[in-house]
């Protein structure tokens, strides 16, 4: 149940970052601005320093040379000490100048560098936006093909149900465990050589059977869905082929961390009733085994519970014999695969 109990339908990207904190974890963030205002700060000090201690040099020069004249100094004296004078300040100066340009350019720098960081995070924010604009408008797409799933009132002694309770109604008609129990004359009940009785649906029934019998009984279900689905083809295809088509656009997005796959896949899984679950199993076992790669990747059937229909045990016991993985039904073994815990 770990990473999927979120019931999310088309929410806000604001409602999304606020629940996915490592969403954005892995990618370029701005810096702290205090630290590039500290050391702005501190270059306009030294600039406004620089000037002022240029300027009382100029006025100690003037002042200077005003006290020379009023104590007579001759104007061949004076021009000696203003050649002097002249030579230490104009250094001054010029070192002032050189040091006032470096800080404006460092400065200029630093600004271009902070509109280039917010640039990127504003492009950052805009792409992800629009990912998952599309992302909940294909997964809106899929529960709209879901909900126009019908069951012909020919087909079954009940009909007219859509969407879910179609789904289901299909299922209990033809490859529950039940159904093929019943249908193929198979027993219900185990007796074992010390006179204990295991029914169908405690998990031990399926311990006490060979597994080339269980296989057997698998493969027996597994036709049986596969009837189904030609015959409900026009129904299923749309619907199995845009839930594969989301998956693999997640997986392959290349803009995406594993972290924030992991999370929209749990958003997908988090959609799946039980109902739909069984169906996108028995379609990883048969017409659809692309599917089953990301099964195994992402845990879709982590929430798939064996109380409903009793062969779901069975096929867990033998998912390493059909292509499933423990990873498939377990969010923590299929996260820690992946490297995320």
């Amino acid at each position: 149940m770990n990473h999927s109990q979120r019931g999310i339908g088309s929410l806000p990207r604001i409602f999304l970052d606020s629940q996915n904190p490592t969403m954005n974890s892995n990618h370029t963030q701005p810096e702290d601005k205090s630290t590039h205002l500290d050391d702005g700060q501190n270059e306009e000090w030294l600039s406004i320093g620089i000037v002022i201690a240029v300027v009382i040099a100029c006025i100690f020069v003037n002042v200077f040379y005003e006290w020379r004249l009023s104590h007579g100094i001759g104007s061949s004296t004076m021009g000696e000490r203003g050649d002097y004078f002249g030579g230490i300040i104009n250094p001054i100066i010029g070192l002032a100048t050189i040091l006032l340009i470096v800080i404006t350019i460092r400065i200029q720098r630093r600004e271009l560098k902070s509109s280039l960081e917010e640039l990127r995070t504003s492009n950052y924010a805009i792409s992800r936006q629009s990912f998952e604009n599309s992302f909940f408008s294909w997964l809106n797409t899929y529960h709209r093909l879901l909900e126009s799933i019908t069951v012909p009132k020919s087909a079954f002694r009940q009909g007219g149900e859509m969407g879910r309770h179609a789904l289901q109604l299909m299922f209990e008609n033809n490859f529950s465990t039940y159904t093929v129990w019943s249908s193929d004359e198979l027993p219900l009940v185990n007796r074992l050589p010390d006179g204990k009785e295991l029914h169908v649906h405690q998990p031990e029934y399926w311990q006490h059977i060979p597994s080339t019998q269980r296989l057997s009984h698998i493969n027996r279900l597994k036709r049986r869905y596969q009837d189904l689905f030609e015959s409900q083809r026009y129904q299923f295809d749309g619907l199995f082929r845009t839930l594969y088509r989301l998956l693999k656009w997640v997986d392959e997005h290349n803009q995406l961390e594993t972290e924030d796959k992991w999370f929209y896949v749990a958003i997908i899984r988090a959609q799946l009733s039980w109902i739909e679950m069984a169906y996108v199993l028995y379609n990883c076992l048969t017409t659809g085994p692309q599917m089953r790669s990301y099964a195994n990747k992402y845990a879709l059937f982590d929430n798939l519970g064996t109380g409903v229909d009793p062969i779901i045990s069975l096929i867990r016991i033998e998912s390493d014999q059909l292509g499933l993985g423990a990873t498939a039904y377990h969010s923590r073994r299929a996260r820690h695969h992946l490297g995320l815990d």
